[in-house]
């Protein structure tokens, strides 16, 4: 093992160019946010996140704005991160979504055309 800190491991994985798959498995806590905070400075291309459930997305969005320095009080306008939340709404039920979610499904439609790096954050069931 080298003597060599994260941060210097991580920025030797981090450069070049993105041709390939990267994989980085084992993180945990608020180690996944540091390491997608990194790549998201590194990266100028739009970054998609999925996260296996709303409440684990919920809670990587929050770190990861902690670590990538967004205050919770700006506008969706001047934000790069976004949590893309799911319809919450079965596709046959006679029910509309709740209005946030609509928001906050949109904001992360427009800033993916209008923005050159967003870094969106979603579940598959939001995705679908």
């Amino acid at each position: 093992m080298t003597d060599a800190s994260l941060n210097d491991r991580l920025g030797r994985f981090l450069q070049g160019s993105w041709t390939g798959v990267k994989r980085v498995q084992g993180l945990q806590g608020g180690a996944r946010a540091f390491v997608l905070s990194l790549i998201a400075q590194n990266s100028r291309r739009p970054i998609l996140i999925i996260s296996p459930s709303a409440r684990e997305a919920e809670n990587l969005y929050d770190d990861l704005a902690l670590f990538l320095g967004e205050a919770p009080s700006l506008p969706p306008v001047q934000k790069r991160l976004h949590l893309f939340p799911s319809w919450e709404v079965l596709p046959f039920e006679k029910l509309s979504p709740h209005p946030d979610n609509l928001a906050g499904r949109l904001e992360g439609l427009y800033k993916l055309i209008e923005e050159p790096a967003p870094v969106l954050i979603g579940t598959p069931a939001g995705l679908m």
